[in-house]
């Protein structure tokens, strides 16, 4: 609200404590209507200090600033090579998982994935297990994601080492009907939706 060097009457007063809200009208009326310029410039300090500024909004803190991911229009970002299993020919990663479901709804089919981390780590005597051959997948707590597929997914499927096959949506149905919870790469287009799931070789 701009400051004004002009005198307020008590009609101007009153059409501005009407735009301004309750709080306001109380400030107003403990003041009181003054005719001389000093009583409402001191009256205007006063409502210019209890006006929020439209930066702070109204009753809390702002929101928090959205992840590129969910900005309208903005592609997601890509993991780095070093985050997950090497599928050679597949592209982009953009998440990984075990999946576990893949369902058919009014909008299209729904892909359910426990999402995980690709972890390298430096093997040690009685930890095989835990690290083997120099990398581990760690559960991510409470990671369940679900994806819109595209009706044109690509699905890359190991067969041997570097070695694939690819198949489209009916192949993804049986993939995920024989092999439930097997681990697999996602890769998205820019509205997040599965344009692509891979299955990686793990040595």
């Amino acid at each position: 609200m701009g400051h004004r060097s002009s005198p307020v009457g008590c009609r101007g007063i009153l059409g501005l404590s009407g735009r301004l809200g309750a709080l306001v009208v109380a400030v107003i009326v403990f003041a009181g209507c003054s005719g001389d310029s000093g009583g409402s410039t001191a009256l205007e300090s006063t409502v210019q200090a209890l006006t929020p500024s439209p930066a702070a909004g109204a009753g809390g803190p702002p929101p928090a600033a959205p992840t590129a991911a969910a900005v309208p229009g903005s592609a997601p970002t890509p993991l780095p090579s070093s985050a997950y299993p090497p599928l050679a020919g597949f592209g982009e990663v953009h998440d990984l998982g075990k999946i576990v479901g893949l369902s058919d709804g009014p909008d299209g089919t729904v892909l359910s994935l426990d999402r995980l981390a690709y972890v390298h780590c430096t093997p040690r005597a009685g930890e095989a297990e835990s690290c083997l051959d120099g990398y581990r997948i760690d559960d991510v707590a409470g990671a369940r994601q679900n994806y819109a597929v595209t009706p044109t997914v690509r699905v890359v499927r190991w067969v041997q080492p570097e070695q694939y096959e690819t198949g489209d949506l009916a192949d993804l149905r049986e993939f995920v009907a024989t092999r439930p919870s097997h681990l697999v790469l996602l890769r998205l287009d820019a509205g997040g939706h599965v344009i692509a799931v891979g299955q990686p070789w793990l040595p």
